[in-house]
């Protein structure tokens, strides 16, 4: 993987530069393993707040906002309960 990658790089960096090449690869590490760690959960929450995330026909949102309706099996539901065939 790209994380992957870039630690190996890091490793590469702290033996090839002795003097300045470990404290380097020790703040590359720390912030690959930040980023893999806290960008999934920022993504997320971002694409939740532009109002992307599960489009119209996500079910767990179709039962639980306000005037969503169930629908029969002609009919496919989308938001604010209107129907289309």
């Amino acid at each position: 993987t790209q994380a992957g990658l870039s630690l190996g790089l890091a490793s590469e960096i702290a033996t090839d530069f002795a003097g300045w090449g470990p404290p380097l690869k020790a703040t590359l590490m720390s912030v690959i393993v930040l980023n893999q760690l806290v960008g999934p959960p920022l993504l997320e929450s971002a694409i939740r707040a532009a109002g992307e995330a599960g489009g119209a026909l996500d079910p767990y949102h179709l039962r639980h906002e306000p005037g969503a309706r169930r629908h029969d099996s002609r009919k496919t539901l989308t938001r604010a309960g209107s129907e289309s065939e």
